[in-house]
């Protein structure tokens, strides 16, 4: 009978390793997360549609100059332009960008475990969920872009924490493949 015998040494010294190799594994789920969240917004149609234009400064000539790099340039429509929005219960269409431009991620620790995806900006809640009068009548129907991601990404999201994990375990404690 052949025995295999496996020492993981000092157990404080192992579970920081595997502590760091799960808080690895984590970022890179949730960093993958955010990479889908952002690239699934406008994807079910919505959005503006026509003649947009954006404020430039008017020389003294009569011509028009964008405004530098630095200044607020608003962005406004034209009679133009139209606003469509996206259909009930798919992800939501891009007007400005500012929701998807704030999705961000809250990185894993070792000593915590938890990573986190999403926005603090209250409308995206209200796209998610909808939104209804105090008396429970609906306002608007939701548009799920947060939840929806997560289930579209779940599957490869766990296999690259796994593998992240793993690579990092064979790094710090040098096993050699």
């Amino acid at each position: 009978m052949a025995n295999v015998t496996l020492n993981l040494g000092n157990l404080d010294q192992t579970d920081k390793i595997v502590r760091d190799a799960l808080a690895a594994g984590l970022n890179a789920g949730i960093v993958y997360l955010q990479g889908a969240m952002r690239t699934n917004m406008g994807t079910s149609g919505g959005g503006p549609s026509g003649q947009l234009a954006y404020r430039y400064k008017k020389k003294a000539d009569g011509s028009f100059v964008m405004n530098k790099a630095g200044t607020r340039r608003k962005r406004f429509k034209s009679s133009k332009a139209t606003y469509t929005s996206s259909t009930e219960g798919g992800f939501p269409g891009i007007r400005t960008g500012r929701l998807r431009q704030s999705i961000g991620v809250v990185s894993a620790r070792p000593n915590t475990l938890l990573a986190v995806a999403g926005t603090n900006l209250e409308y995206g809640r209200h796209l998610e969920y909808g939104t209804k009068t105090k008396d429970g009548k609906k306002l608007m129907a939701a548009r799920p872009w947060a939840l929806r991601s997560l289930e579209q990404s779940a599957e490869y999201m766990i296999d690259l924490c796994k593998k992240t994990a793993a690579r990092v375990i064979i790094e710090k404690l040098g096993v050699v493949k």
